[in-house]
């Protein structure tokens, strides 16, 4: 708990800078609203189908997603990596691109992370990988790349797990679970750390008896900012509850059946969360969790996974499956159809940053009526 009080301190006393001098906005659109990305931007996105997830951004601003076989460049339309077709266990679900533009990519089937190179080469084959993994399913990178964290799901038994993965020499990873069976969590899927890396933030849904989600929540724990792993004592804590969230009713939520998935944080400490299966994507000041946008997507009916990108890492890029927008196409068809949305927002991803200037934005946060703002 020591470090717990001392973070908070450390919040209290952070050194301030100007966030408009962190970058120049490009986007005139409307702030906050959804934008049905096209074909030509994303062509990528016509061959990902149903299973899209996994988004990531390179320093360049150009947007990579994940289906359950291959790796897509969604701005060029080129497919990085392939599933070998013998190995039947392969299933991609997370990446995150490096500085050198290698990118790590999550198997969920093999429970292991890649690293591919810019050129599409598996230049590590594990690059991590533990059997103890219920997946993974989504991960997180801290700025200094030398920090994975991981989370997995057991759909069908409601629970989950995360992990952290030490790789600053990827010869001998180090391994240490978070524990979350006993701290109210169930299925975790989302996970996130804050844009100065001092909490880790997670996902969690639960099912009831009959497999409807009829509770989504996002927790974080505080990190040992020496070790970047959670100190001794640490525990989970609620940070939203997403059914108790202004601008959705709680009831429509059970009756879509909505699920929490992706979620990625901006330099300025605001969270961007999906709603898969609901149609929204909630953005929520975890300086103050009264403080948050319920925007609905344009074209992505169940939105899986989201990330920052752009020339300027203000445009938030969203998957998933696409809406039904033909209505003599049938149900089957549209299901198996991905689309993509943009958001414009004022400030760029935390990856994005860490991409562009190879470090984590040291800034104080303070809550604004509408947004985060500096103080």
């Amino acid at each position: 708990m020591y470090f717990s009080s001392l973070l908070s301190l450390v919040l209290l006393t952070a050194p301030l800078t100007t966030a408009r001098t962190l970058h120049a906005r490009a986007d005139t659109r409307d702030l906050y609203k959804a934008y049905a990305g096209s074909s030509k931007t994303y062509p990528g996105i016509t061959h990902m189908g149903a299973s899209i997830e996994g988004v990531s951004v390179s320093s360049s601003g150009e947007v990579y997603a994940v289906n359950q076989t291959h790796l897509m460049n969604l701005n060029t339309g080129t497919a990085l990596h392939t599933a070998s077709k013998s190995d039947t266990k392969a299933y991609f679900a997370s990446s995150r691109v490096l500085r050198s533009g290698e990118i790590l990519l999550g198997d969920a089937g093999n429970k292991k992370v890649l690293k591919i190179s810019k050129d599409g080469k598996v230049s590590a084959d594990p690059f991590v990988a533990n059997g103890k993994w219920l997946q993974p399913n989504d991960m997180t990178l801290s700025a200094d790349e030398k920090h994975l964290y991981l989370s997995g799901m057991n759909w069908g038994e409601n629970l989950g797990d995360a992990w952290y993965a030490g790789i600053s020499d990827p010869k001998k990873p180090s391994h240490q679970q978070i524990p979350t069976k006993n701290a109210g969590l169930y299925r975790t899927n989302g996970i996130e750390l804050d844009a100065n890396e001092w909490k880790l933030y997670i996902t969690s849904a639960q099912n009831s008896e009959s497999k409807n989600t009829i509770a989504t929540k996002v927790y974080s724990i505080f990190l040992n900012p020496e070790t970047m792993k959670p100190a001794d004592g640490e525990t989970w804590n609620l940070e939203l509850d997403f059914h108790a969230v202004d601008g959705l009713e709680k009831q429509k939520l059970l009756a879509a059946d909505m699920d929490l998935d992706g979620m990625r944080i901006d330099i300025m400490g605001n969270m961007f969360s999906t709603l898969n299966a609901y149609n929204r994507v909630v953005r929520w000041n975890v300086n103050d969790k009264t403080d948050t946008t319920v925007i609905k997507l344009a074209t992505v009916e169940r939105p899986t996974n989201l990330e920052f990108g752009g020339k300027d890492g203000t445009t938030l890029v969203v998957v998933g499956k696409c809406k039904k927008n033909n209505p003599d196409a049938s149900e089957e068809v549209e299901k198996t159809r991905a689309c993509v949305d943009e958001i414009p927002v004022e400030f760029p991803g935390r990856a994005f940053y860490a991409l562009k200037h190879g470090a984590k934005p040291n800034e104080k946060c303070k809550a604004g009526k509408r947004r985060a703002r500096m103080v």
